[in-house]
């Protein structure tokens, strides 16, 4: 077998990898921008109603990942289509994702709705904030339904070639979420106060904004690669591809249910060290998750132009989108890792003027700065692995890594270190999932060396 290894990307790969990942990390970043104002906007209606929006935020979460894992496959999939113009299987793609997705996503917005109370007092609500907590929950649900569809069609868009289109329905949807909290939060002109059911009537109304424009802009650009969907298609029976993609996305299911678990591992040990240290780990990790989405967005970046160099078969093409990947990856973790070493204090300031959180967070960042080339690293041969149908292995990697290493030395050095030793477990963790990953980018490369011959497009 040829190894196929690291060489100096080309710079028109270069620049073709900057014209997809730009729009996909500008997407990434609004949301996570976005999320911060719009609890921020809730500050005037008091401590009461943002914790009890703040309440909702995990259950949403739980609700959302499974359908991550699945846009992930569905990115290769189209990825993959897109490289041999397959219509016929981009057709079924489409089909299959999208009945996926609104059946699975209107199936639990009504149970979780039925059941508001129990669901929200398992993640930690009272007598105090379940009032506000479930209508706002029970309105949000309407929300998650547009965004899950909306979202599917942005993942359509990114698998053609098209991911700014992905961040432009963000910006749409979001930006009326914004507007519309200002307005209705407090009751501006002719509308009326509503306070927090205020912001979960504007997230209704952006995500339904941007599910129009969204089936808008993906019949548009279905129509220019002449792939024409009838009415009459959409009843017709999905189930084989349907099947496929959930068969393509079960790895990442699984490494997200125990990403859940891993997280909820660490929390509940590091939120016994005090409200102080809790509140310097939650900033601490809104800065890390800075740096973490810049390096998602060039891995599905990789993602897509890997997937691609496996459906032809091109392992030139695959060998110098990997390189470039690893160009743009280092290049931002590196800048992170600067300025996290270089302005700790200014960074936590943004956050907090607490002495204590200040103290705590400038001491974890030295250590934060450390492994940001390991993260991006470790995320860029997880997506090539998945690119080439070997997702497997960063799951089960993935899972070792967050379910077992991090919580033990979490629980062994959070007592004796506090928030620091909580961070080099993370530290730790992240740095060995890199250097299995790295160990194993044979099995990757294999795959692009003896591709298998694609299957038949599903009609």
């Amino acid at each position: 077998m040829q190894r196929i290894g690291w060489t100096r990307p080309t710079a028109k790969t270069m620049r073709d990898m900057l014209h997809i990942g730009a729009p996909i990390f500008a997407e990434l970043f609004l949301v996570s921008l976005f999320v911060m104002v719009d609890t921020a906007l809730l500050k005037p209606c008091g401590t009461t109603a943002i914790a009890a929006v703040g309440l909702t935020a995990e259950p949403i979460n739980v609700l959302e990942f499974l359908f991550f894992a699945v846009q992930t496959a569905v990115i290769a999939r189209m990825a993959r289509a897109s490289a041999k113009n397959d219509r016929n299987a981009i057709h079924a793609i489409i089909r299959g994702y999208l009945k996926l997705t609104l059946a699975s996503a209107a199936l639990l917005a009504v149970l979780t709705g039925v059941f508001a109370v129990p669901f929200l007092t398992l993640f930690g609500g009272t007598a105090d904030t379940l009032p506000i907590a479930v209508p706002y929950f029970q309105i949000s649900l309407l929300a998650f339904v547009c965004r899950r569809m909306y979202g599917a069609m942005a993942t359509i868009l990114k698998g053609l070639d098209k991911p700014q289109w992905s961040f432009l329905l963000n910006l749409i949807a979001n930006g009326i979420n914004i507007v519309g909290d200002i307005v209705l939060i407090n009751g501006y002109g002719p509308f009326p106060k509503l306070g927090a059911l205020g912001a979960a009537v504007a997230t209704v109304s952006g995500c339904a904004v941007g599910l129009v424009c969204a089936v808008v802009v993906m019949r548009d650009q279905l129509r220019a690669r002449e792939i024409r969907i009838p009415l009459s298609d959409w009843l017709r029976s999905t189930w084989r591809e349907t099947r496929a993609i959930c068969t393509e996305a079960l790895p990442m299911a699984g490494e997200k249910v125990m990403i859940r678990l891993g997280i909820f591992l660490s929390i509940t040990r590091i939120a016994a060290l005090g409200t102080t240290a809790f509140a310097a780990y939650r900033i601490l990790i809104s800065l890390q998750n800075f740096a973490y989405l810049g390096a998602e967005a060039v891995a599905t970046t990789a993602l897509i132009f890997l997937s691609k160099a496996y459906a032809n078969h091109d392992r030139k093409a695959a060998q110098d989108a990997f390189s470039a990947a690893m160009v743009y990856g280092l290049a931002f973790s590196s800048l992170c890792a600067v300025l996290f070493f270089a302005v700790p204090g200014f960074l936590m300031s943004c956050y907090s003027d607490d002495p204590q959180v200040l103290s705590e967070g400038v001491r974890v960042l030295r250590i934060i700065f450390l492994y940001q080339p390991f993260q991006a690293v470790a995320l860029i041969y997880a997506s090539g692995m998945r690119s080439c149908r070997r997702a497997g292995i960063p799951s089960i990697i993935t899972t070792v890594g967050i379910v077992l290493v991090r919580p033990s030395l979490v629980y062994l050095l959070a007592g004796p270190l506090g928030v620091c030793g909580a961070w080099i477990a993370i530290m730790t963790d992240e740095i060995v999932r890199c250097v299995l990953l790295f160990a194993l980018r044979g099995k990757m490369w294999r795959q692009f060396t003896d591709a298998p011959t694609p299957s038949p497009a599903v009609v």
